[in-house]
């Protein structure tokens, strides 16, 4: 009945020993499947995502979870593989794939769900196998203390930290960083972005 999350944030580092004698399953997040499995940990790779920047993290992968709406690419990648295919059309999701995680463990009846890896902060690198959207990078505030992160990792913090406040003791925060704050204090303020990010929004202010 329990279950471990696993995002690619940096903290899964400091995490090792805890994730490989974890008493439950494991549903590793695209990249961190790999990154588990070269550190000796067995996980379920599981996505959400359309995109088909997923298809590169499914090499080697034998068992999955996928959302009915990833690319057709990734399914063609894993036709070999153990795969199941959830649809959303019954289940409230998040933005990403670790937001919509809570309401899909719980439909399957896991009772204690952690959540590893899904900080959404920057400690030297976004990821702990790597750097990725550095062009969506913004420094934000919240219970008092300051978070490098992205525009996608905003809001699944969000959206994370809300259900985990709202429900605990039924989902565990082990990720620290933003989510933490954010889980303690729901008010998160912009205090920089990227050049990329204003100037978006500045097109989309003149373009209204």
């Amino acid at each position: 009945t329990r279950l471990a999350v696993i995002g690619g944030g940096p903290s899964i580092a400091d995490r090792l020993d805890e994730l490989r004698s974890f008493d439950g399953d494991l549903w590793a997040i695209n990249g961190a499947f790999h990154w588990c499995r070269d550190h000796g940990i067995e996980t379920r790779f599981f996505s959400l995502d359309p995109s088909e920047a997923v298809l590169p993290f499914c090499k080697g992968v034998r068992n999955a979870m996928l959302a009915m709406s990833c690319h057709p690419s990734v399914f063609d990648a894993l036709k070999n593989a153990d795969v199941e295919a959830i649809s959303f059309s019954d289940l409230p999701t998040g933005p990403t794939t670790a937001a919509s995680a809570p309401m899909i463990a719980i439909n399957r009846g896991y009772r204690k769900v952690y959540f590893y890896g899904c900080e959404a902060s920057c400690e030297g690198s976004t990821h702990a196998y790597g750097d990725f959207n550095l062009e969506n990078l913004m420094r934000v505030k919240c219970n008092g203390q300051e978070f490098l992160t992205t525009v996608d990792m905003l809001m699944q913090t969000e959206h994370l930290a809300e259900t985990i406040r709202t429900c605990q003791g039924l989902f565990v925060d082990c990720s620290g960083g933003l989510l933490s704050a954010c889980i303690a204090s729901p008010d998160i303020d912009v205090l920089a972005s990227t050049k990329s990010i204003h100037e978006s929004l500045i097109y989309k202010e003149v373009s209204a």
